[in-house]
C-alpha cells in the first residue's frame, strides 16, 4: 500500500458514511426510505419552529405491530420537543397516529396496533425541538427489497 492509498480510502470510507446517512431518511412521501432495521434513530437540533418530515416503508405481516417512541430533549432547560408519526397505507390512508412530546425531560410511548392483512405500510415521522428520538417496529414486521411503491 502507498502512501497516497490510504488518503484516498479514508475519503471513500467517509463518502459512503456521508451518502448512507443523507439516503437513510427520505422527505419524499412518493419515495419512502425502505427501511433495513426495525430501529430508526435520529437527532432534531433546529428548534421547535422548524420541523423535519420523513417517510419510510416496510412490510407487515397479520399479528400485533408494537411502536415504542423514545424521546430526550438535548438540553434540560430547553423545551423539548414533539414527535408526531402517522401509520398509512400506500394510498395514505391513515391507519393509525399519535405524537409523543418531551419538555424538559425524557418520555416514552408504547403503542400496539393489530395487523389484518399482509400489506406495505408507510411511516411518516415529524420531528420538532431540540431532541434526540428512537423509533422502534416489533413484530410481524418485513423488509421491502427493490424500490416500487405496491398498491393495496
Amino acid at each position: 500500500m502507498n502512501a497516497n492509498t490510504l488518503p484516498a480510502l479514508c475519503c471513500l470510507f467517509t463518502i459512503a458514511l456521508v451518502s448512507e446517512t443523507l439516503i437513510a431518511q427520505s422527505s419524499d412521501p412518493d419515495a419512502p426510505t425502505l427501511l433495513q432495521s426495525k430501529t430508526i434513530k435520529g437527532e432534531h437540533s433546529s428548534g421547535l419552529n422548524d420541523e423535519s418530515v420523513h417517510y419510510y416503508t416496510f412490510n407487515v405481516e397479520p399479528g400485533t405491530l408494537t411502536l415504542t417512541l423514545d424521546i430526550k430533549p438535548i438540553n434540560k432547560s430547553d423545551a423539548g420537543g414533539f414527535l408526531s408519526w402517522t401509520l398509512m397505507d400506500t394510498k395514505f390512508q391513515t391507519l393509525k397516529t399519535d405524537v409523543l412530546s418531551a419538555q424538559g425531560s425524557a418520555d416514552r410511548q408504547v403503542t400496539d396496533m393489530p395487523v389484518t392483512k399482509k400489506r406495505q405500510v408507510i411511516l411518516k415521522s415529524e420531528v420538532s425541538g431540540t431532541m434526540t428520538y428512537k423509533i422502534k417496529l416489533e413484530g410481524p414486521v418485513r423488509f421491502i427489497k427493490g424500490k416500487t411503491r405496491k398498491s393495496d
